[in-house]
């Protein structure tokens, strides 16, 4: 029997007969028993940076993405080659396009247009522009100068009237002043350069009931001036010769060291005994640091106070009057809905403050005193413990002899029962007086004209007294600030052979002279890193280079008051996909984990056809593998031609056991 007369294979395939069966030798693209199965030359990926294929009869047919070209799409079109970038434009070949680096001075998408500097108009002060290529010049009218005509130096304004004498009595200074105004210095101008206040002497007939003078040694070894009071912003100092007269603002004014003149007290800026408000315990005014930009904190010590994060600094906000911020709704609300509970704070002591001693020598007493302001007790916060005053001995050396001199009564203060030496302030006398027995007007040993003469063993004067030639033991007090040990700002606090520094924000040391700054940033390896400075508040943030994400630390740092950036250094790990994941109905040929890496499928031979997703996939810049998992499946032929053999295997089977059973009967 010729089982290839019925034609079994199909497309072109050609049939050998054989006994009892055949053989079909398919045409090429074609496989199968009949040759029934279309081969798809597509399964194994040809097609490269995502072109599209298309099976055909013993072949395929790639359709490429824009930007790419050949059989396989393996050819990036350069769009660079026809030099589309001008004036000396640097051309970057991208897929399907191209990117113009201009030379300074161009812009466009061919840098065909020359940028105008003048567009923004970068003159001031009625300067003009003359725009360049990648530049400008301004030409400044007037006496301004500068890139942009933006400085202009002060000038001093005319000089103010001499004011009142000082004092009502004896001699005093009167005080002229001018100020850089005439005018003010713009941008970068300079200041006026001479003396901004001129003094000059002054009298009073008047005799002086008392004296017009306080903390008379306050003005020794300073130049002649104004200068602040040290114990209140609505007093100042003037200095002349090195005597101190006190002068005092009225009332409601301020004392404004900047200008030398009483001023509103917004205006003044003094901040003389001021005490910083973050002065109670745990409270730091850095409340943003290792905080994000525009975060709230709410403040732990009063519920209708709140802080924003703005650049780094931290700004107080205040919620509206019977209102209380809300940490979990993030805004004032009624105290019902803001469930605030401030924190209790123990009081705390001042340091102590001490009186000057009794006596200048020869064992005396000072009393100190202190209170608990510092911090106050809040929120049923207990109360300071201790007393509030105390008394100690001082100057408890011996009153020395020797080192006398013999010197003349200047001017007898007869208020305050003392007379006044040239060269000599009355703190740096010890009071230990000897008379001597040429005094005048005395007659006989006796003060004449109804006077009386007398003194103590503290050298204060008891009585009205004539004019006398007298001698006096003394020890010269020393200034330890004199010599202006205080570095960067600093205030200085003369004491017994010592002195105290204060110093400004950001500096430390004996003298103020070391500067609180954090270690220079270290470098963070696969990032690039920008800093605003290495001073406390200042910041270092990472940015991970491209293919590369952050693996842990942190990526923004501030520096902190202590010299130390917060948090950890950062690292940035390569970007990684991992191994795609595969079916059991596919196979991987080819993969790289990498961003931008293609990981390529081919089906497997008893499922050569492509049933879900595509047999190419991408590494995202994510870390994740686009598009879902491939899955094939058999040709639907094929399932078909299994079907039909074995339903001629069941017909030929039963037709055998018929014919059997027929010649069994015949028999």
């Amino acid at each position: 029997i010729d089982e290839c007369a019925s034609g079994p294979c199909d497309n072109g395939g050609s049939c050998t007969d054989e006994v009892n069966g055949y053989t079909c030798t398919c045409a090429p693209g074609y496989n199968g028993v009949h040759c029934e199965i279309d081969i798809n030359e597509c399964t194994s990926g040809p097609c490269e940076h995502g072109g599209s294929c298309t099976d055909e009869v013993n072949g395929y047919r790639c359709s490429c993405v824009p930007g790419y070209d050949g059989v396989h799409c393996e050819t990036n079109i350069n769009e660079c080659e026809s030099d589309p970038c001008n004036n000396g434009g640097t051309c970057n070949d991208e897929v399907n396009g191209y990117s113009c680096e201009c030379a300074p001075g161009y812009t466009d998408d061919t840098c065909q247009t020359d940028i105008d500097e003048c567009a923004p108009l970068p003159c001031e002060n009625d300067g003009s522009c003359e725009d360049r290529v990648n530049g400008y010049h301004c030409s400044c009218v007037g006496q301004f100068y500068g890139e942009n005509c933006q400085n202009h130096d002060g000038g001093w304004s005319i000089w103010s009237e001499f004011s009142v004498c000082s004092t009502t009595c004896g001699s005093g200074v009167q005080i002229a002043t001018r100020d850089c105004s005439s005018p003010e210095p713009i941008g970068g101008g300079k200041n006026c350069e001479g003396e901004q206040y001129k003094t000059q002497t002054c009298s009073n007939e008047a005799e002086c009931a008392e004296s017009p003078f306080v903390n008379s040694d306050f003005c020794s070894g300073k130049a002649d001036g104004f200068y602040s009071n040290q114990l209140t912003c609505d007093a100042y100092y003037v200095c002349h010769n090195g005597i101190t007269s006190p002068m005092f603002c009225d009332h409601g004014l301020h004392w404004d060291q900047t200008n030398k003149v009483c001023n509103h007290p917004d205006n003044a800026g003094c901040t003389v005994n001021e005490q910083s408000d973050d002065t109670r315990s745990g409270y730091t005014s850095d409340m943003c640091i290792a905080k994000n930009e525009g975060d709230f904190v709410a403040d732990p010590y009063d519920c209708s106070i709140y802080y924003r994060c703005v650049h780094g600094a931290t700004v107080q906000l205040n919620c509206a009057e019977g209102l209380h911020w809300s940490v979990t709704l993030s805004t004032c609300a009624y105290p019902a809905d803001a469930n605030c509970t401030p924190m209790s704070v123990d009081g705390g002591w001042t340091d102590w403050s001490w009186s000057k001693c009794s006596v200048s020598c020869g064992s005396g007493t000072q009393t100190g005193s202190r209170s608990c302001t510092n911090p106050a007790p809040l929120h049923g916060g207990n109360s300071c413990v201790g007393e509030t005053t105390k008394v100690q001995e001082c100057n408890s050396y011996l009153c020395q002899d020797g080192q006398c001199l013999t010197v003349r009564c200047d001017s007898w203060q007869y208020a305050r029962h003392e007379c006044e030496v040239t060269g000599l302030t009355s703190n740096s006398l010890l009071y230990s007086m000897t008379l001597l027995k040429q005094y005048s007007p005395i007659s006989d040993g006796e003060c004449t004209d109804g006077y009386s003469f007398g003194y103590n063993t503290t050298g204060v004067w008891v009585d009205e007294g004539c004019r006398a030639d007298f001698t006096v033991c003394f020890i010269p007090e020393y200034n330890d600030c004199g010599s202006d040990p205080c570095q960067n700002g600093a205030s200085c606090e003369d004491g017994p052979g010592t002195y105290t520094c204060t110093c400004e924000r950001y500096f430390s040391g004996i003298n103020c002279e070391h500067r609180i700054e954090c270690p220079e940033p270290e470098d963070v390896g696969n990032a690039t890193m920008n800093m605003t400075g290495i001073s406390p508040t200042d910041t270092v943030s990472y940015t991970c280079d491209e293919y590369y994400k952050r693996k842990d630390g942190e990526m923004y740092r501030v520096c902190q008051i202590n010299g130390e950036w917060n948090g950890t250094l950062p690292t940035c790990e390569l970007i990684d996909c991992g191994r795609p994941e595969e079916h059991s109905t596919t196979q991987l040929q080819l993969f790289e984990t990498g961003p931008g890496q293609v990981a390529t499928y081919v089906c497997k031979e008893e499922s050569p056809v492509l049933a879900a997703g595509n047999l190419t996939r991408t590494c995202l810049m994510i870390g994740e593998w686009d598009g879902q998992t491939p899955e094939c499946m058999m040709h639907p032929g094929a399932l078909q031609s299994k079907a039909s053999t074995f339903n001629l295997s069941w017909i030929m089977l039963n037709t055998i056991i018929l014919i059997g059973a027929a010649m069994q009967i015949a028999n």
